[in-house]
This record gives structure tokens, C-alpha cells and sequence, in this order.
């Protein structure tokens, strides 16, 4: 074989080459693209717990955490969306109050966790040493029933701080209440501290 002609196979070869690699690239993408849309459609069929709770509602917070930790697929909405149900079930709104796959309504987030604790024992948050557990439990309650007043001090006595969180509760918890997103967000209305009026003079809220 001359030499022009050597040379002409190595060009054949290299594009062919080239052809295969392309080919492979295509054939990578679309079988991964194909295993993204089937993980999407399948974990739109997993049925997911309903959180009901602010976005910045300490104890909503709490929950969504740990639901992450378990690898427990869950949604998070307003409880004033389904307050009627809610209010069945529950007599009060709280936040956050949970709607489970079968239907069944909770609601506080310590009780809450405790019983997925029984269900997905796995990856537990619960040390196994009794005298380590009582202490995580009192740091819990600690935590749960005294921090929240130092927290809601932060929250609510300074002037930006109010502005912010009135506009975040206005957008969440009150887009049914009939009234202008102004008033509905006005920091004036809440000097006196973190009570939100939402829907009736007997439906005040803490968050």
C-alpha cells in the first residue's frame, strides 16, 4: 500500500472512530435522560406526607428536618388552606400540623417525630444509651418550651426583622383573608408582639 493510501485508511479510521464515540455520547445521554423521567414519574406515585406550617415557623422547621434526615418524601403547604379539615380533625391549627399517607391528622412536632420514631427505627435520632436519651430529651424540651421566647424576641423586636417576617406570614398564612396585602402585612398591627389575625377573632396564631 502507498503512502498516500496508508494515510488515507488512518483518516477513514479516525472519522469512523470519531462516528462510534459520537454515537456512544448520544446513546449515554438518552439512557440517562430516560432513567431521570422514570425516577421523576415514580416519585410522583410515592405517596408524600402533607406538612402544613410557615416556612419560618420554628417548630415546622424542626419536622421538615428530621422528614429529611429519614428520607420520609413529604409537601409543605398552608394549614389555612385545609383549615376546615383541619379544624374536624384537629380543633385547632397549629403549626405544624401533618396530614399522614392514610389519611390520618397530627399534629405537635416532638409527638410526631416520636411515633415515626416506632415506624422507620432506622437511622434513629434516639441515642441508645438511656442515660445519653434522657439527656437528649431534656435538652429537647428545653429547647422546645424556653428558646422559642428568645427566639420570638429576635423575631419580633426589631424593626426590619418585623417588616420581614409580616410580609413572609401576610403571603403564607392569609392570601384568603379579603384585604390588601398591605394591610394584611402591616408591622403596626403587630407591635404588641407575634399574635396574626387570620380568619376570626378566635383564630389567633403563634408561630
Amino acid at each position: 500500500m502507498t503512502r498516500a493510501g496508508s494515510k488515507s485508511v488512518n483518516i477513514v479510521t479516525s472519522v469512523w472512530r470519531s462516528v462510534i464515540d459520537f454515537a456512544k455520547c448520544i446513546l449515554v445521554y438518552i439512557l440517562f435522560s430516560t432513567s431521570v423521567l422514570l425516577s421523576v414519574h415514580c416519585i410522583s406515585w410515592v405517596k408524600k406526607v402533607k406538612v402544613c406550617g410557615a416556612s419560618v415557623s420554628y417548630y415546622t422547621s424542626k419536622l421538615e428536618t428530621y422528614l429529611r434526615y429519614k428520607g420520609i418524601a413529604y409537601e409543605r403547604g398552608s394549614p389555612y388552606e385545609v383549615r376546615h379539615e383541619i379544624m374536624e380533625q384537629l380543633v385547632s391549627i397549629q403549626h405544624p400540623t401533618m396530614k399522614r399517607s392514610d389519611g390520618r391528622w397530627m399534629s405537635d412536632s416532638t409527638p410526631m417525630i416520636l411515633q415515626f420514631e416506632t415506624e422507620y427505627p432506622d437511622r434513629s435520632i434516639l441515642p441508645k444509651d438511656p442515660v445519653v436519651e434522657f439527656i437528649a430529651h431534656l435538652i429537647e424540651h428545653y429547647a422546645d418550651e424556653w428558646l422559642w421566647r428568645v427566639a420570638m424576641h429576635y423575631r419580633w423586636s426589631y424593626d426590619h426583622d418585623r417588616e420581614l417576617l409580616c410580609r413572609i406570614l401576610a403571603d403564607e398564612l392569609t392570601p384568603h383573608v379579603k384585604l390588601p396585602r398591605f394591610m394584611r402585612s402591616c408591622p403596626r398591627c403587630l407591635n404588641r408582639g407575634p399574635l396574626f389575625w387570620v380568619t376570626n377573632p378566635r383564630s389567633l396564631i403563634l408561630v
